[in-house]
C-alpha cells in the first residue's frame, strides 16, 4: 500500500466520519 493510497484511505474515512457526526448533531 503506498502512502498517497493510505492518505486517500484516511481522508475518506475522517470524511464519513465528521458527516456521521454533523447528522447525530442536529
Amino acid at each position: 500500500m503506498t502512502e498517497k493510497a493510505y492518505n486517500e484511505c484516511v481522508n475518506q474515512y475522517a470524511d464519513n466520519v465528521y458527516r456521521f457526526i454533523v447528522k447525530n448533531l442536529r
